[in-house]
């Protein structure tokens, strides 16, 4: 199934007139890997709802992130999201003593779940991880907004669109020192 989706991939690919791609970065893996005239694609990079740039009150915050200043992910949880390296930075912060606490916003499979909450109890996380699931995305600029620090430790990305939602919402980004990522926030992140 893979090496027809591949040979149809590439026939599309050549006989298209022009391929647009969502980065600059995502267009050079692609180029990589499949041979094609550059000169028939360009870059339109994904934009951001205004509502992100609304600093109205919006929706309140979830009760169990009241009063507790947090670190916020945002992303479908996945191996390639790399969020067993944040457990792990984060598990660092609490130890110095941070009071902190860390959020993540996406949808989880229920095997998923259980393996990351395993890595959490591991590292004596479990009361200070919160997984929001799928939210509202009414919800997203309040939580952008509230955050210490948003982020955004992806391994793998074509674009990455919490960090254009989080840099427009005006949280604080750390990113994944990926060539998309720092295409997206160039020096608006650290990485």
């Amino acid at each position: 199934y893979r090496l027809f989706r591949v040979a149809l991939a590439r026939r599309m690919l050549q006989g298209a007139d022009r391929l647009v791609f969502v980065s600059e970065s995502f267009r050079q893996d692609v180029l990589r890997v499949t041979p094609f005239d550059i000169g028939r694609s360009c870059v339109i990079h994904h934009g951001v709802a205004d509502f992100f740039r609304d600093t109205s009150s919006g929706p309140p915050l979830p009760v169990n992130l009241r009063n507790r200043p947090f670190i916020l992910g945002v992303s479908t949880v996945a191996p390639h999201k790399n969020y067993r390296s944040l457990f792990e930075a984060f598990s660092l912060l609490v130890r110095r003593g941070m009071e902190l606490d860390l959020a993540i916003v996406g949808g989880i499979r229920s095997h998923q779940y259980q393996h990351i909450m395993t890595e959490a109890c591991k590292l004596g996380l479990a009361d200070r991880v919160h997984f929001l699931g799928v939210i509202d995305h009414s919800l997203l600029p309040v939580l952008y907004r509230a955050c210490q620090v948003f982020v955004f430790p992806s391994l793998v990305e074509s674009f990455g669109l919490p960090l254009v939602e989080a840099m427009a919402a005006g949280a604080p980004v750390l990113a994944s020192n990926l060539p998309v990522c720092r295409e997206m926030c160039i020096d608006a992140a650290q990485y």
